[in-house]
């Protein structure tokens, strides 16, 4: 029998904090039979398996998934091909749950039967997390119904463990995770976006989103920026694989631009060396070697520049920079 809600959690050298984000899970107000949890072993070589064997072992709602290393983007995607909840949350095992909010917004999600429903969350470090003695307390929670083109324009934040997912949507528009990249919400998110028909965007805190310095955002590496070169390249072939007004196309270049600008910013900043710069720098040419900017002039001299050299467009882009 499907459950309404499955929720993924990929588990990667998360010894520090699996557990206490698998008890958040079990302290939202859902019984076993309304949901499943699918924890993704993606190879870790630490004991954070260990740490929730008890846990898993105590429901009968669980599945494991065992794998060798790939990352979290296929993490997700092993987990979503098992899934059978009418509704998906992806949740990343250093982060929690706020107690008892996710019973709150997948019955909205129920009721609504929304493609996409958003809601907020915190950040919090280690230490503010350690601290925690009760979910904070919220009156006059909203929701605000949108189309997934409206979100895209309204909506910044491109996490995805922060929003419930319907499966069929995902399923009737192919849509899943870019494999073996860092930033595989940006894609993934984006695509939702501009596919789905109906989204609810709430205030409601649904997560506390860690933050450490073994978090993935804090990881520095050439892989880092060629997997951005990937983001925008698959970005920019949006345009060709979904049909886009005007206005949205306009958008959709300027979120390009943006992504493609933080790429030489954290080039600059965390790659060391000249070498090393062009190396990060050379995959543009293999991920998105006819990117092109059409509105205005601005935009179309950052075109011409780019064809000529992504490497020549970072140095034009360094000295506007220190003006």
């Amino acid at each position: 029998m499907d459950k309404q809600l499955s929720i993924i959690v990929p588990v990667y050298n998360a010894e520090k904090y699996i557990r206490t984000c698998l008890e958040s899970i079990l302290r939202q107000g859902l019984s076993d039979e309304d949901y499943e949890l699918i924890v993704v072993n993606d190879g870790t070589p630490d004991k954070s398996m260990e740490c929730i064997s008890d846990l898993l072992t105590a429901h009968n709602n669980t599945i494991v998934i065992e794998q060798e290393n790939k990352g979290s983007s296929v993490a997700r995607n092993a987990g979503l091909s098992k899934s059978t909840g009418e509704y998906i949350l992806f949740v990343d095992s250093d982060d929690l749950l706020i107690d008892g909010r996710l019973k709150l917004v997948l019955q909205k999600a129920l009721e609504t039967q929304t493609d996409i429903l958003t809601a907020d969350y915190l950040k919090k470090n280690n230490n503010e997390i350690s601290t925690i003695q009760e979910s904070p307390f919220q009156q006059n929670i909203q929701w605000e119904f949108l189309t997934g083109r409206e979100m895209f324009f309204k909506e910044a934040r491109v996490t995805v463990w922060n929003r419930l997912f319907r499966r069929r949507f995902l399923q009737d528009q192919q849509i899943e995770f870019f494999p073996g990249i860092y930033n595989e919400d940006i894609l993934f998110t984006y695509e939702c976006y501009l596919k789905s028909e109906k989204c609810v965007r709430t205030n409601c805190l649904l997560n506390i989103y860690r933050q450490h310095d073994a978090s993935i955002t804090s990881l520095k590496s050439i892989k880092r920026v060629q997997d951005t070169a990937i983001v925008i390249g698959r970005l920019f072939q949006f345009k060709n694989e979904i049909e886009l007004s005007p206005k949205e196309l306009k958008h959709l270049q300027s979120i390009t631009l943006k992504h493609l600008f933080e790429m030489f910013e954290y080039t600059e900043s965390n790659i060391d060396g000249i070498i090393n710069q062009l190396q990060a720098l050379r995959c543009l040419s293999q991920y998105a070697p006819a990117l092109s900017f059409t509105d205005g002039l601005f935009q179309k001299i950052i075109t011409i520049l780019y064809r000529i050299s992504p490497r020549l467009l970072m140095i034009v882009w360094k000295l506007r920079k220190k003006r």
